[in-house]
Order: C-alpha cells, then structure tokens, then sequence
C-alpha cells in the first residue's frame, strides 16, 4: 500500500465522522500558544493586579464587540 492510500483512507475517514484533525491540531497550537502568552504576562503579577487587567481587558471587549 502506498502512502497516497493511507492519506486517502484517514481524509475519507475523518470526513466521514465528521472529524476535522487538521482544525483539530491548528486550534491546539493557536490555544497552547495564547495560554503560554497568558502565563508569562501573568506569570509574575499579583494576584489583585491580575485580577484587575482582566476585568479591563474583559470590558475592552466586551465594549468593542457591544458596538458591532
């Protein structure tokens, strides 16, 4: 069997089920990356500072996306 036969079966398979690997390992690397981001900002912050760039940042969005 070759290998375009293996690619063959697995795109027929996870398209079959629904299954979408590709969208799968993209969206893992894209949250891997924001949650590492995410650690370092808040890595060394104190909790109460944490706690008050996320509320900003939360209204910021939340006012942004309001307006849509």
């Amino acid at each position: 069997m070759g290998t375009e036969f293996i690619t063959l079966l697995v795109s027929n398979a996870h398209h079959a089920h629904g299954l979408n690997i590709e969208n799968m390992i993209v969206s893992s690397i894209i949250h891997g990356l924001t949650y590492e981001a995410i650690y370092k900002v808040f890595h060394n912050i104190p909790p109460a500072m944490a706690s008050v760039i996320a509320v900003a940042v939360i209204g910021m969005l939340w006012l942004f996306f309001r307006r849509k």
